[in-house]
């Protein structure tokens, strides 16, 4: 079976621990792409690969801002 990514993962994030100010992101094929790479994952099944854990570290070196949560609220094959 082939595994695609999605065409968009729709997120919260959550900048500090009282969600004052959250952010609307949306992550593209081409970013899911690059997270699997950078973090070596070898799963493009978006239920086996994307941990919150990974997109706060990404998200973290993309925006030089560590999130305290990330939430998936809508996925787009």
């Amino acid at each position: 079976m082939i595994h695609r990514p999605p065409k968009e993962i729709k997120v919260i994030v959550m900048w500090d621990l009282y969600h004052s100010v959250p952010s609307a992101y949306s992550i593209y094929t081409e970013e899911i792409i690059n997270i699997c790479h950078h973090f070596e994952t070898g799963q493009l099944n978006l239920f086996t690969f994307v941990r919150e854990d990974v997109l706060c570290e990404w998200m973290n070196g993309i925006f030089h801002r560590q999130p305290v949560a990330v939430h998936v609220y809508q996925i787009i094959y």
